[in-house]
């Protein structure tokens, strides 16, 4: 993901990137004279048809606050003349999970390996994701070796350069339109 603070001039139209997706988290706007009046088109919509966000950062006519995802594609637009600041984050569509539920079970541990297994509680498809950490509080994405066992199991083993750090956990996790 990549961070962005965008500038939206007076009357004018930023468009989310092919490919990716906008976490919209914050909007601010220049001059205390006028109320913030971003108007978000979706989906190719015509000029008649969007959602407008509001000083309070919250969507009029719906109840959804920021933070809000943003398609490729979806046109934030400033009908002001004011200029507009808009902030959140891109991220590369392949990148967007959501956790699935399930349950992880120790097969085996010792200092150059682990082995565990994780049950989906849903049949949806799913990645499998392995982080290590020293702490408990910084976590890593690591290489494991993933063995499907059942449509709703599969082992991981992770292995270490002579030795496995100290906590590992695994996630199921799945694209949000899956």
């Amino acid at each position: 993901m990549t961070a962005l603070n965008q500038l939206i001039k007076g009357t004018e139209s930023w468009t989310v990137p092919a490919g990716k997706t906008l976490i919209l988290t914050h909007a601010a706007r220049t001059g205390s004279d006028f109320d913030l009046a971003l108007r978000i088109f979706v989906n190719g919509a015509s000029d008649s048809e969007f959602v407008q966000l509001s000083a309070t950062g919250v969507l009029k006519g719906a109840s959804t606050p920021l933070p809000i995802y943003l398609a490729e594609g979806a046109r934030i637009h400033n009908p002001t003349s004011h200029t507009a600041l808009i902030i959140g984050r891109l991220a590369d569509n392949a990148d967007l999970f959501a956790c699935v539920p399930s349950d992880s079970r120790l097969v085996t541990a010792d200092k150059t390996r682990v082995v565990a297994e994780v049950t989906a509680k849903s049949a949806r498809p799913a990645k499998l994701v392995v982080e290590d950490s020293d702490n408990l509080t910084d976590w890593n994405e690591v290489d494991s070796t993933e063995t499907k066992i059942g449509p709703s199991r599969r082992r991981f083993e992770v292995t270490g350069n002579g030795e496995v750090r100290r906590f590992v956990r695994a996630k199921l996790v799945a694209r949000p339109n899956d």
